[in-house]
């Protein structure tokens, strides 16, 4: 069998594994306007979030802070004022689509799309 066959990356004449250089670690740390896709209602969310974590905290317009907050993969998932909130990241981070804030119950309230404003 030869390399190929076992499909290997191997240096030439070195025999080292070519290593790949991995992603720098995304962050959804900033300032995010969300916009409701009922009324387009819009409201604006300041998030802390070290890259790589998988937890985070912020703050909805200045006043209710979020709660329980944690992201795994593209999915974020946090608390505030008693609902529970549910997003997907695509866009390199910088959009959130699939915003569903629900009771605990699991009655949905609503519904936003989100995008990132910038460095808060």
């Amino acid at each position: 069998l030869t390399e190929v066959h076992l499909q290997l990356n191997l240096l030439a004449g070195g025999g080292e594994a070519v290593e790949e250089a991995a992603a720098p670690a995304r962050s959804i740390g900033g300032r995010w306007m969300m916009r409701n896709l009922h009324d387009n209602a819009q409201t604006t969310f300041t998030f802390q979030h070290e890259p790589g974590s998988e937890t985070f905290t912020g703050r909805q317009d200045y006043a209710v802070d979020v709660q329980d907050a944690h992201i795994w993969g593209n999915a974020v998932i946090w608390r505030l004022a008693g609902m529970k909130v549910e997003a997907t990241l695509s866009d390199d981070w910088r959009v959130m689509h699939n915003i569903t804030v629900m009771t605990e119950d699991g009655h949905v309230m609503g519904t936003y799309h989100g995008e990132y404003l910038g460095p808060a």
